[in-house]
């Protein structure tokens, strides 16, 4: 078992890029407001599932600021789909689920 913050684990202290994808859609309201600070889209569901999954995708400062957010998302009744730390170098495909 490695020791924490070494080499090869994730720092929860330290900011990092996100995509965080939800079942359902965000009203204009929050949109406006999230978008300051993420790249929100929606789009269909993938195949053989019905609906919208809305697309966060932002540079969080610290686990906290992770966490008020999905604190949020749940508070408005968005099922969490995918939660990814995206490295912020590489432009990465979406992972299929």
């Amino acid at each position: 078992m490695s020791e924490p913050g070494s080499a090869g684990t994730a720092s929860f202290g330290s900011p990092a890029t996100y995509r965080i994808v939800v079942q359902g859609e965000l009203n204009d309201a929050w949109i406006s407001r999230l978008s300051t600070k993420f790249a929100v889209e929606s789009a269909p569901a993938e195949k053989g599932e019905s609906g919208l999954e809305t697309t966060l995708t932002g540079r969080m400062e610290d686990e906290a600021e992770l966490l008020g957010l999905l604190d949020t998302l749940y508070d408005l009744h968005l099922p969490l789909l995918l939660l990814l730390r995206v490295d912020d170098t590489v432009s990465e495909p979406r992972p299929t689920r």
